[in-house]
């Protein structure tokens, strides 16, 4: 459960199916997990070959504190504070870091959204600065269509000038003449 704040044991209650027992607790926490645990010891026994070996073995899996017995109330008061204090910031982190992965996942999508969005408008673009391209070798083809008429037009008149100049030149000459 995950919702543990801290362990409290008494030395005594530590048989071996226990002790497999709360290190398969204590291994299957989340990375952001430190399970206080608490370990109640009989007096003088800190130096005793079970204490150093519960030391050892505890020492390596998680966060332990020893106190000797007999303790006082405010010593075993002030230990759970901080073990409850210490598993209260672990859960403010761990809800920091579903945040942070929400946030991600959010900032995916939105990305993802975008690059949707820039590929949808270069489409567009494309499209449109081809048929911009294609209207304006039009416009370019029709202006120097346009020239080549307005040339012709010219020409023709100037033909058209000549031949009726020739022909009044001509009947001119023959009313003269007659």
């Amino acid at each position: 459960d995950h919702s543990v704040l801290a362990i409290i044991l008494a030395e005594e209650a530590l048989r071996p199916s226990g002790v497999e027992t709360l290190f398969a607790f204590l291994k299957a926490q989340p990375p952001w997990s430190d399970v206080s645990l608490i370990l109640l010891t009989q007096a003088g026994t800190e130096n005793s070959p079970a204490s150093r070996g519960l030391v050892s073995l505890f020492g390596a899996r998680g966060n332990v504190t020893m106190l000797e017995r007999p303790l006082r109330v405010p010593t075993l008061v002030s230990a759970v504070r901080s073990a409850v204090r210490a598993r209260t910031r672990q859960y403010e982190v761990r809800d920091l870091l579903k945040q942070r992965e929400e946030n991600e996942r959010v900032l995916q999508a939105e990305r993802a959204e975008l690059e949707r969005r820039v590929l949808y408008r270069t489409l567009e673009l494309t499209k449109a600065n081809g048929d911009l391209r294609r209207e304006v070798s039009e416009r370019l083809d029709a202006e120097t269509a346009l020239r080549q008429l307005s040339q012709n037009v010219v020409r023709l008149q100037d033909e058209e000038r000549r031949r009726i100049a020739r022909e009044l030149h001509d009947s001119a000459g023959q009313y003269l003449s007659a």
